[in-house]
């Protein structure tokens, strides 16, 4: 049986980053009911709006979870909350750089074990060793080298 948030007594908490996208795509980039959180996919923005970090998947990567950090902060909860990621690559060889930054904010933290790796044709699994990682083929802009 479906039922309301508000039958259930949850509270839906909206987070914004801000973003001018928001409102024309129409999502936050953070949702709270009760004690759950989700956060959208977020791409490397800088706070004035351009892409950070043009051409440095580490610096792009870092700045994903700093926008995630933050919004995760808002709805009240930690990075330590995070029970899985996935990152979208352009190209799945640069996966360490991404790795790096990942660890920075990770390593500390026992998260549930990651999902397969996807490659840009999403019926037929990557191979690959690495676990958490999407290879994509297109990206929502060409300075973007990854998405989390």
């Amino acid at each position: 049986m479906l039922f309301s948030l508000m039958e259930a007594g949850l509270v839906r908490k909206h987070i914004s980053s801000g973003s001018y996208l928001e409102p024309e795509i129409g999502f936050s980039r953070a949702v709270r009911v009760g004690q759950f959180v989700a956060v959208s996919g977020t791409a490397p923005i800088l706070a004035t709006g351009g892409t950070a970090a043009l051409g440095d998947v580490h610096a792009q990567t870092f700045r994903c979870l700093e926008i995630i950090d933050k919004a995760v902060t808002e709805a009240g909860a930690t990075m330590a909350n995070i029970i899985r990621t996935r990152i979208m690559l352009t190209n799945i060889g640069r996966w360490r750089d991404a790795a790096r930054a990942h660890g920075e904010f990770f390593r500390d933290i026992c998260r549930m074990g990651p999902e397969g790796l996807i490659s840009k044709h999403r019926d037929r699994p990557y191979r690959g060793r690495q676990k958490f990682w999407i290879k994509v083929k297109n990206r929502s802009h060409p300075a973007m080298e990854r998405e989390l």
